[in-house]
């Protein structure tokens, strides 16, 4: 099985933008090969970076092996994609906040991203997202998830993955990977930083 870590990269308004995942695929014993890596950020700029705010360019992405760090690979598929969300913008910290399920309980078991930067028409005045927006997000989210998972024939031997240095308050030698089986859509704003991949 292969574990990677995987950053998309981009700018907005002069200012870096990354995004961070975890990526696990049991049908690749060894590394990824650059065609893969290319699906991922194919992946990416296909269903992620339409909904951004057209201030968004997308650059690339770089997948490093989480038990060889030394290996890894950058991809450009897609890059010069931009945002298609038109509008004014808001800061560039607020985003769309997605939580990560792999159907474990606990803090070690759940990942969270914030996607942005997003247009102010998209949100209400409660500082959340507008349901319209909300259900179009959610919408790219789950196409996004099921493509990763086509990477491999269309199995479920890829897929997105919760990287975890410490569990049950015990930090771990090697990183424990636990599978994404969803990916949910909060109603209320949250930060771009990616709390955990």
């Amino acid at each position: 099985m292969s574990r990677y870590v995987v950053t998309f990269r981009g700018t907005a308004a002069g200012e870096r933008i990354t995004n961070v995942v975890g990526y696990v695929d049991d049908n690749v014993p060894g590394p990824l090969d650059g065609v893969t890596v290319d699906s991922i950020s194919s992946a990416w700029t296909s269903n992620i970076v339409p909904r951004l705010a057209s201030i968004y360019t997308y650059e690339g992405a770089t997948a490093v092996n989480l038990d060889n760090p030394t290996i890894g690979f950058e991809s450009v598929a897609g890059a010069g994609a931009t945002g298609l969300s038109a509008g004014s913008v808001l800061p560039t910290f607020v985003a769309v906040r997605v939580n990560w399920s792999t159907g474990l309980r606990g803090r070690a078991f759940r990942g969270r991203t914030g996607l942005g930067p997003i247009v102010e028409s998209e949100t209400t005045v409660a500082n959340a997202l507008d349901p319209a927006a909300r259900d179009a997000w959610q919408t790219r989210i789950n196409a996004f998830l099921t493509a990763i998972q086509g990477i491999s024939g269309g199995t479920s031997n890829a897929d997105l993955a919760v990287i975890s240095r410490v569990v049950n308050k015990v930090l771990r030698p090697s990183p424990v990977t636990t599978r994404i089986l969803a990916g949910e859509v909060d109603a209320r704003l949250g930060s771009r930083v990616s709390r955990k991949p």
